[in-house]
């Protein structure tokens, strides 16, 4: 599928994608997120939030879509860590669709949001936009497979993200949710994600 014709798909899960995917293992810790959101501004230099790493999930819940979600998986055996998030798609362009506490969270003070990743089968295509409040569709979905945000997904193989915020044109610093999504139209996949952030650096 063309990225354009994907990215029409992306937008229009962010904006109307609102039945929550079967989720498993802990409940979400959004204490992060809350402590977060009150600081604002004020902290100098911003350090990294994680939205998720290692079994633990610091937002409030997810939309994700056509997909199985278990964030305690121990399949896909990430790097140094004992959990990751498994996403099993089923069906055509299933995704992971974490949303915010309150649903509003201030990426003003960020530059990039980075993920880490790995593949199950070849010719991986993933899928990223970001919705604001009121789960109103924001900016411009971005296709990731490959430079110039990390290296072309291989199967079995962990590989990390960082796409700068810039490139989704933003109109609203507030946003509700973001997506992960799968590219490759088939009616079941599987992938594994790990180290969700948001960083200034």
């Amino acid at each position: 599928m063309g990225s354009f014709r994907y990215g029409i798909l992306i937008v229009i899960c962010l904006a109307s994608c609102a039945t929550q995917g079967a989720a498993t293992g802990e409940a979400p810790n959004t204490s992060q997120g809350r402590d977060a959101a009150a600081a604002g501004s004020t902290s100098s230099p911003t350090p990294p939030f994680w939205v998720y790493r290692d079994g633990k999930f610091d937002w409030e819940g997810d939309y994700s879509w056509l997909a199985q979600i278990d964030y305690r998986d121990t399949q896909g055996t990430p790097p140094g860590h004992r959990y990751d998030i498994a996403v099993k798609i089923v069906g055509k362009w299933g995704g992971f669709q974490p949303f915010a506490p309150g649903k509003r969270f201030d990426v003003s003070r960020y530059k990039y949001l980075v993920y880490s990743l790995k593949p199950t089968v070849a010719d991986q295509v993933f899928g990223t936009g970001f919705a604001a409040i009121n789960d109103v569709a924001d900016g411009k979905p971005v296709t990731v497979a490959g430079p110039p945000y990390g290296p072309v997904p291989v199967a079995g193989q962990w590989a990390t993200y960082k796409i700068p915020l810039s490139e989704f044109a933003l109109t609203n610093k507030f946003i509700q949710k973001f997506t992960i999504a799968d590219g490759t139209g088939r009616p079941s996949n599987l992938f594994y994600v790990d180290d969700v952030h948001f960083t200034a650096e």
